[in-house]
């Protein structure tokens, strides 16, 4: 999985004029479909991203925003902005001491309360202001790395239903995003001008299915899973979603099976040997693996003689 996520974001670093090893990625194992930036050059992305967009260059998309954050310094400069709304609270906390010293207790409450509602929309606004820039330059990441621009409009609607399912309305004032609607307005004439580019190869489309079969696999309910990768499917990321979901049944006799079909294919994918591995591991087995042929075929790789 990390390799695949290095393979679909380096291209997006690459034309930021970012060092892809400056940018760590991490994922959360969390169902919601969130992304974010903390502490620095890290993107952080949860399961319930990964698995729930379609394609690689919706996750692209995704991670381009998060990149435009990075290169627009919003961390560094939402600190300064979280002073200034310090300022403001503190500013009302005085003008609050001040009403009572003058015996209006009443009014200390209204002015303290006003300071702090002051305080946080000012720092909202800072905030919605930040995602609009990141919107902007996640598209223009997007479309110099090749990608499709629409997929931009593509995961910002799909928020933009689930919200509407959900029943979340919100005051825009209090929300530290644009609203979805605002969002795809500011962009659909950006993306309009831009050539639709040449799209992810059919490489990146096959690690990214493997990446999202693997997780699936081992996240959701075998049951689910066996229903989601159905045997008329006959994919390696469906088989190996197969196997992960039968290993966890517990059918060891399928999930060997599947396994082994996909190494029969694939003899020298040291991913495929890894997971046979932990299949035999966590079934009491592992003597019986060909983890020890892995080995060799990765230590040959990073000596650059093989590729594994």
């Amino acid at each position: 999985m990390e390799a695949t996520l290095r393979r679909i974001a380096d291209p997006l670093f690459r034309v930021a004029a970012v060092t892809p090893s400056m940018v760590r990625l991490y994922v959360v194992n969390d169902p919601e479909p969130n992304a974010f930036v903390a502490g620095g050059q890290n993107i952080f992305l949860n399961t319930g991203l990964l698995t729930g967009l379609d394609n690689v260059d919706e996750l692209r998309a995704v991670i381009a925003h998060e990149l435009g954050h990075i290169t627009g310094g919003h961390l560094v400069r939402r600190v300064q902005a979280l002073g200034g709304a310090r300022g403001i609270a503190a500013i009302g906390m005085l003008g609050a001491a001040a009403a009572v010293a003058g015996g209006v207790p009443e009014a200390s409450v209204a002015i303290a309360v006003g300071a702090g509602q002051a305080a946080q929309r000012s720092l909202l606004a800072y905030t919605r202001g930040e995602e609009a820039a990141a919107d902007q330059a996640g598209l223009r990441y997007l479309a110099a790395a090749g990608g499709d621009p629409k997929a931009v409009l593509d995961v910002l609607r799909r928020f933009a239903r689930q919200e509407t399912l959900t029943g979340r309305f919100a005051d825009p004032y209090a929300q530290s995003h644009p609203l979805w609607n605002e969002r795809i307005a500011m962009l659909e004439e950006g993306v309009a001008a831009l050539p639709a580019g040449p799209g992810p190869s059919a490489d990146d489309d096959y690690w990214h299915a493997r990446l999202v079969a693997k997780l699936d696999g081992f996240l959701d309910t075998p049951a689910r899973t066996l229903r989601r990768f159905p045997a008329s499917d006959d994919s390696d990321a469906a088989a190996m979603g197969r196997a992960i979901a039968w290993h966890r049944q517990p059918d060891a006799g399928r999930a060997r099976e599947a396994l082994d079909a996909l190494i029969a294919e694939r003899p020298d994918d040291a991913y495929l040997l890894d997971l046979e591995a932990q299949f035999l591991l966590e079934a009491g087995g592992a003597g019986r693996s060909r983890w020890r042929r892995a080995s060799r075929c990765c230590s040959v790789a990073s000596a650059g003689r093989r590729r594994c």
